[in-house]
């Protein structure tokens, strides 16, 4: 789900409600249309939409867990246990098929 979100160019304060705000000075910064959050980069405000919509796009291959953002899922993947993409060729592993899959046309 994608909403426009609110963009200032002046002094603002940037941080998570109940994170710890800091000041930024002459950035771009993006503002969420339900809440204060404010972010600097779109795909962190793109992420924390998704706390609002519930929606939560990364799923695990090996049991029912779904998260809203990609580095929760990389968390979960090591309760399993290993990697679940090992090169045969060095020592690169991953969780990500797409990226094993870049990986290994560097050996062709």
């Amino acid at each position: 789900v994608w909403m426009p979100f609110t963009e200032k160019q002046d002094s603002v304060q940037v941080g998570e409600a109940s994170g710890n705000p800091s000041r930024l000075s002459g950035s771009k910064t993006y503002s969420c249309p339900l809440c204060p959050y404010v972010a600097t980069k779109t795909f962190n405000i793109q992420r924390h939409f998704r706390t609002h919509t519930g929606e939560k796009p990364y799923a695990c291959e090996k049991c029912v867990f779904k998260t809203n953002d990609r580095s929760s899922l990389s968390k979960h993947y090591r309760t399993h246990g290993g990697h679940q993409y090992s090169c045969p060729y060095c020592s690169f592993k991953s969780f990500w098929k797409e990226r094993y899959l870049a990986h290994a046309k560097t050996h062709l």
